[in-house]
């Protein structure tokens, strides 16, 4: 675009939308709808996650290198995009607990899996002593999202119940994620058709970035760490509305304006984020935002009264924004610029991963320890802190190149 502000506002705005669907439809709506209303089983809700993240984990790598090739990342964020809008629109619509976890699956792999390629754009729509303030920005305006997303949706789910929140969502995603789906411009105008020989030729230059592990060894250190990191994360955001509900009796409004409340706190610790990991460097900021973690879910653990919850919130909100804000930085600074699309799916793929395993890890302790009412909800959450000591612990071996060393 010739007008740089006009790309960060088009580029921001997507981040707007797609929250409103993570925030709306993965954090509240749909888990309870699917729990609650319909009386799934937690390990159903959680297998379906898995699933869909286990296909987006293969597909990710492949598809950020085919990009790579043809230096093109707009043609594969409007087609998922606009598949993500299309399953949350028919998730308004279904009747059966099994067909909704279906589509849920799907709309949730194309959600996600648009997300590599819009995280892709970062390099290309600022310069590298920007980035954590634009990433800064685009995190910010997505929480932001979240609260309006909120906001707008919740007189239909009154009226209707938690299923009459998909439809406003998903026109809410294809609405503000128009200006970044129409006005980003890819720099380059070849080919986006992904042919045979392509998936061929993507598959080797992934299998070669992998037997150059060594040359990117702290790229591959920071997978490792995110992996196990996202492992908690994910499934923090996948069941805070259900951890809530369940361990110190939040109500539906109560949980409502918890999750305002965690935004509010989301949306000003992203522009603070932003501006530190310019200044200090992305890697030392994430290692703050890790410690910020582990307060947070070492509270939720030992949190008997909603009081003691009410207080976590602003945690939650804080170390959330941080980490999303850091991390693409950081996987930004490490990737070579002809492998941007490659590092960021590799980046995603760890994500994806972490999805699968933490769901699975949360469903079948809450099943194993069934018998002991509401304690298992908290054994759950204490196994998603070891996953978080773990990641510090194999981030703190991470070293940056020297451009963030010498700011």
């Amino acid at each position: 675009m010739k007008h740089p502000r006009l790309s960060i506002l088009a580029w921001s705005l997507y981040d707007f939308a797609n929250t409103i669907f993570a925030m709306n439809v993965v954090s509240y709506n749909f888990a309870l709808w699917i729990t609650d209303t319909h009386g799934t089983d937690d390990l159903a809700y959680s297998l379906a996650l898995s699933i869909s993240t286990a296909v987006v984990a293969l597909a990710v790598p492949l598809l950020g290198a085919i990009s790579d090739r043809y230096d093109r990342r707009m043609p594969y964020l409007r087609g998922y995009t606009l598949g993500c809008v299309l399953f949350t629109m028919l998730l308004g619509t279904v009747k059966h607990a099994s067909t909704a976890l279906i589509f849920f699956s799907i709309a949730n792999a194309c959600f996600q899996i648009s997300n590599i390629f819009y995280n892709a754009l970062i390099p290309q729509i600022s310069t590298k002593g920007r980035m954590g303030r634009m990433s800064g920005i685009g995190t910010g305006t997505g929480y932001i999202g979240a609260i309006i997303g909120l906001i707008i949706v919740k007189p239909f789910k009154d009226v209707g119940g938690y299923q009459a929140a998909f439809i406003p969502t998903a026109l809410c995603l294809l609405l503000f994620a128009l200006p970044c789906l129409i006005l980003i411009r890819d720099p380059s105008s070849g080919p986006a058709r992904v042919t045979p020989r392509d998936f061929v030729r993507g598959w080797k230059k992934v299998s070669q970035t992998f037997r150059d592990a060594r040359k990117y060894s702290s790229f591959f250190l920071l997978l490792l760490s995110s992996f196990l990191v996202l492992n908690a994360i994910n499934t923090i955001i996948a069941f805070m509305s259900v951890y809530a509900q369940k361990v110190v009796g939040f109500t539906d409004e109560n949980i409502f304006f918890f999750m305002i409340i965690c935004t509010l706190f989301a949306v000003v610790a992203s522009f603070v984020f932003g501006f530190v990991s310019d200044r200090l460097g992305a890697l030392r900021t994430l290692k703050w935002t890790l410690g910020v973690w582990i307060l947070a879910v070492v509270g939720g653990i030992f949190a008997t009264t909603q009081a003691a919850l009410w207080m976590i919130g602003p945690l939650v909100g804080i170390a959330l924004a941080g980490t999303w804000v850091t991390s693409r930085v950081v996987v930004a600074e490490l990737a070579p610029r002809r492998k941007t699309g490659e590092f960021f799916g590799l980046f995603g793929l760890a994500g994806r991963f972490s999805a699968i395993l933490g769901p699975l890890v949360w469903g079948v302790t809450t099943w194993l320890f069934s018998s002991l009412g509401v304690m298992r909800y908290r054994i759950a959450l204490g196994a998603m802190l070891v996953f978080i000591l773990l990641g510090l612990r194999i981030l703190r071996r991470v070293r940056m190149p020297e451009v963030e060393n010498t700011r």
